[in-house]
């Protein structure tokens, strides 16, 4: 299959839909429902959140229930 016909935005959302159906599966309850961000840049984060060196940590200043992929850096791996 040629590169071209990848698209990051669908295996992004099939990953995050697989890991929210193995968590149900392995009753491992989360208290809110999670909610996808897909960012194509650390900067557009910045942009739209503000500067957070704890991000890289795990921290954020977000909606507690969101979950943030950047997408560059998963094009770099």
């Amino acid at each position: 299959m040629s590169k071209g016909r990848y698209n990051l935005d669908d295996i992004i959302k099939n990953s995050f839909e697989e890991t929210i159906e193995y968590l149900k599966k392995n009753n491992i309850e989360v208290e809110e429902k999670l909610s996808l961000v897909i960012l194509e840049s650390y900067e557009e984060y910045q942009q739209k959140y503000g500067t957070n060196p704890r991000i890289h940590v795990g921290e954020y200043e977000g909606q507690e229930n969101d979950v943030y992929i950047i997408k560059n850096g998963l094009k770099k791996l």
